[in-house]
């Protein structure tokens, strides 16, 4: 995580995934959720696969970036509970003050867990005076960088799925979500079918499942 803290435009790292609720098996991904600076999204993941195919062999297993979004887009859409469980378990390591916003965008979280309190962070780390620097030159291209590579991805996508902007697979210039198994809708339908209560409040959008 410090690694990958350093790369260029990352603004926060945290824990996801079976690792942060304490239930990975050991042949589980390290799953990592990333916020990034705005219109940065794509060169940051562009950025972490390669240094996967470089210093990890291309392993999902220790480098698992399925969801990345900017301080633009902190608020996640569609509240529902599987979200609000994935929010509330998220681990930080790095970032204190983007993720205090992160939790202030998302204070739903509160009404699916009203015990539950956003972790105090009390450490931020000054980015190295190389990741500086790396900004200042990639930022020349900027948003037309973010732009090529969020192209590149999609078409990947497309060609691989046929498909891209679904509940699991979302490709735009905030937000990058790639769950090419989508274990969220599996979850709600299974939770719905033993315990509809939980739902009486959510609408069919929020539950998303098709």
């Amino acid at each position: 995580a410090a690694l990958v803290y350093r790369i260029p435009f990352v603004r926060a790292i945290g824990l996801s995934g079976s690792l942060s609720k304490q239930g990975a098996t050991p042949d589980a991904d390290i799953d990592f959720f990333i916020i990034t600076a705005p219109q940065r999204v794509w060169v940051v993941k562009a950025l972490l696969i390669l240094y996967k195919k470089l210093f990890l062999g291309g392993s999902h297993k220790y480098l698992c970036v399925n969801y990345i979004v900017s301080e633009k887009a902190l608020a996640i859409k569609n509240e529902n509970i599987f979200k609000a469980i994935e929010m509330a378990t998220i681990i930080p390591l790095f970032g204190s003050s983007t993720f205090k916003e992160f939790y202030t965008e998302n204070n739903w979280v509160m009404e699916q867990f009203p015990n539950w309190n956003s972790p105090k962070i009390e450490f931020e780390k000054k980015p190295p005076f190389s990741k500086r620097v790396a900004e200042a030159l990639l930022s020349i291209a900027g948003k037309t960088l973010n732009g090529f590579c969020l192209k590149q991805f999609r078409k990947h996508a497309v060609r691989k799925f046929g498909q891209v902007h679904t509940l699991s697979l979302v490709f735009e210039p905030e937000v990058s979500k790639y769950f090419p198994i989508n274990a969220q809708t599996t979850v709600m339908e299974h939770m719905a079918k033993f315990n509809p209560n939980l739902f009486e409040n959510q609408t069919a959008a929020s539950l998303e499942l098709k």
